[in-house]
């Protein structure tokens, strides 16, 4: 599947859906359209959990110390490394989202999460990573 075209399921087809480290890889540009497509096929009422690289985290260095030993090679990875084409905060991702139509959008922790279907996150990527989770509305309008 390409996430950066429209995605060929129905509408309102789908319980729940978890991207992790993903949308980073993609431009602003195509990581709005991706977002915006999670909202069709969701069912009213279903949730979305986004987990991407937290460039606030990298910035600010404290857990990172042991991987990265200096705060700009920690920036880098987070901006450049990877094939990464964007960069994302918690206070984007949620503004995107509310764009795109979700509710009930938070930032949650590492594990947490509304529905426990979803929460899959790799503890590889727990001190790196921010985690969003954004609700369809039950009714449209």
């Amino acid at each position: 599947m390409d996430a950066t075209k429209p995605w060929k399921c129905p509408d309102n087809y789908w319980d729940g859906i978890f991207t992790e480290h993903v949308l980073e890889h993609l431009s602003y540009k195509d990581a709005i359209f991706a977002i915006g497509e999670c909202y069709r096929p969701l069912k009213p009422g279903a949730w979305l959990r986004i987990s991407v690289p937290d460039i606030d985290k990298f910035i600010r260095f404290e857990h990172l110390k042991d991987k990265y030993q200096r705060r700009p090679v920690a920036v880098s990875v987070a901006a450049q490394h990877f094939e990464h084409r964007s960069v994302w905060d918690v206070s984007l991702m949620m503004e995107v989202a509310a764009e795109c139509g979700f509710t009930n959008i938070r930032e949650i922790e590492f594990g947490c999460g509304t529905d426990e279907k979803l929460i899959k996150d790799q503890e590889v990527r727990r001190e790196e990573s921010l985690y969003v989770e954004a609700q369809k509305p039950n009714k449209e309008g």
